[in-house]
C-alpha cells in the first residue's frame, strides 16, 4: 500500500480486491515486512507507547502472499480470514499455505 498514490480510490472500490489485483500486476522480487515495532491499536498513528508491541521480527519472502500470510500468523490472525490474502492466493499470485514453504527462522 505504501506505493499507492490514490488510496481513497481503492477504499471506494473494494479495497481487498484492489490489493489482491495489484499484487498480481507486478510481483516484487523481494517483500519485506518490518514487524519490529508493531502498531496494534489506534493506527495508523497511535496515541501512546501502549499502542505499540515490540515484536522484534522481520519477514522476508519472494512470495508477496506468503509474506502477508506469515505476518498475519505473527499477529495471531489466520491468513485465510483476511480477504486480500485469500483473494490473491485464489488468483495464483502466491501461497498462503505456510506449511508448503521452506521457512528459516533466524534468531540474533
Amino acid at each position: 500500500m505504501g506505493i499507492v498514490w490514490d488510496r481513497g480510490y481503492w477504499h471506494r472500490n473494494d479495497l481487498q480486491q484492489c490489493i489482491a489485483d495489484f499484487a498480481g500486476w507486478r510481483k516484487p522480487d523481494l517483500n519485506v515486512v518490518d514487524a519490529y515495532r508493531v502498531m496494534m491499536k489506534r493506527g495508523p498513528r497511535g496515541v501512546s507507547v501502549d499502542d505499540v508491541n515490540l515484536m522484534k521480527s522481520l519477514i522476508l519472502s519472494t512470495d508477496i502472499v506468503a509474506a502477508d500470510a506469515a505476518a498475519a500468523k505473527l499477529f495471531g490472525i489466520e491468513p485465510g480470514t483476511i480477504p486480500h490474502i485469500r483473494l490473491a492466493a485464489d488468483a495464483g499470485v502466491g501461497t498462503m499455505d505456510l506449511d508448503k514453504l521452506n521457512i528459516n527462522r533466524i534468531k540474533i
